[in-house]
């Protein structure tokens, strides 16, 4: 009878070990092919990025990201160069005599596509295809604010002693700049207008959070099954959700709609907005102010390049984020409530804060194509952006620098 428990016991102890094994390999295989991140912002760990204690996050110099395509679902790879930007290599020095684009922006800069189709790849080539001797270098993580792009030119930017500096605006610079997201902790500094002055202030951090369970590749593949099950159901049921799509990475647009009554809210249809994104609005034109100055220091002009255009107005309705009544206008429904909203009213702004500080606004031709589950553009619309900029400076050369 004893030999017989232990001869269960064993096989029971071997079952588990062998269970344990698969479930690593398994664990391994997933995170390989299947990582659990379509989108990442780095680490906060300044001992393999040295970036992290100018930025609070950043990349491991020489490293690779896995991004995932938010509509496909295929991998990719990206290498991060040996500064710590997911871009090309580039010196220092500029040895071939080439015209230097600086891009500084956030996660639409950083790109959910491959460094191939980002929209600073493109455009050096179109620039270079043209005849014009360009080096574009790119610096850009999500998350970032203007705030990070201010500190990344004067830390980073400056020492290419570019030519042309081209800050890209997305809505939620905004808010980011004063730290209204889910990276304030990480961030190690703050910006303020005291008295009219452009403060900033060093801050304490703290470390990304990056717990075992929500870093599983089998959990994560886990909950896309889930989701998509769900989903199948309630489209068998006709009860489609309302974003629209079986792409897990999109149901976190689904649960951060549009709020109209929201102290930062940026499309009013009002001249000025609640006292709070005024604040913000002026913080941004603070940075931007700085930013020119510190550029025409270095001999570069400054331009600012909206990637807000109506495309994402058009994104907003496909997933009914906004509502379009018979006469056209554009508004919201939160709470049973109709609020009417101005979808380019940060264009008028961007327009008002390039003529007050001198810098040029690079206008928004074409309708930069996004992801059906996410609306960062996708490789088409990184071409359109970058066409775009294209356009402008070959008519602008005399008002920007030359070549």
């Amino acid at each position: 009878m004893v030999h017989r428990i232990i001869s269960i016991s064993k096989k029971i102890f071997v079952l588990l070990l062998i269970s344990v094994i698969m479930l690593i390999c398994l664990e391994l295989s997933l995170k390989v092919f299947m990582p659990n991140r379509f989108f990442w912002v780095g680490t906060t760990d300044r001992s393999v990025a040295p970036n992290v204690a100018v930025l609070g996050w950043a990349f491991k110099p020489n490293s690779t990201v896995k991004q995932l395509d938010p509509d496909t679902g295929k991998l990719y790879v990206s290498k991060i160069n040996s500064a710590g930007w997911k871009d090309v290599e580039h010196s220092i020095e500029n040895k071939n005599g080439n015209f230097r684009i600086l891009l500084l922006g956030d996660s639409h800069t950083f790109s959910m596509v491959p460094i191939k189709d980002t929209y600073s790849r493109i455009l050096e080539k179109m620039l270079n295809d043209s005849g014009m001797k360009t080096e574009v270098i790119s610096m850009g993580y999500g998350g970032w604010g203007t705030d990070h792009e201010l500190v990344a030119l004067k830390n980073y930017g400056l020492a290419y002693k570019p030519d042309l500096v081209i800050v890209q605006f997305d809505t939620n610079d905004l808010t980011d700049n004063i730290s209204i997201n889910d990276f304030t902790k990480y961030k190690p500094f703050r910006f303020e207008v005291v008295s009219g002055q452009l403060i900033c202030n060093s801050v304490p951090v703290t470390a990304m959070d990056q717990k075992p369970p929500y870093n599983s590749a089998i959990i994560y593949c886990f909950n896309i099954a889930k989701h998509n099950i769900k989903t199948k159901i309630k489209q068998i049921l006709g009860r489609n959700d309302k974003c629209g799509v079986n792409n897990p990475i999109a149901t976190w647009w689904a649960k951060h709609p549009i709020n109209p009554t929201d102290r930062y809210f940026v499309y009013h249809s009002t001249d000025k907005g609640s006292q709070e994104i005024e604040y913000a609005w002026l913080v941004y034109e603070k940075i931007i102010e700085q930013m020119n100055s510190l550029s025409k220091s270095s001999g570069a002009s400054l331009c600012i390049f909206n990637e807000v255009d109506d495309s994402v107005l058009a994104w907003d309705k496909t997933k009914h984020r906004v509502t379009q009544d018979a006469s056209g206008n554009i508004g919201v429904l939160w709470g049973g409530v109709y609020y009417p909203m101005d979808h380019s009213r940060h264009v008028k702004r961007l327009k008002e804060i390039c003529l007050r500080q001198s810098v040029l606004l690079i206008p928004n031709k074409r309708s930069y194509t996004r992801f059906a589950n996410d609306p960062h553009p996708n490789a088409d619309g990184n071409m359109r952006m970058a066409e775009d900029i294209y356009d402008f400076l070959v008519s602008n050369l005399n008002r920007t620098t030359q070549y």
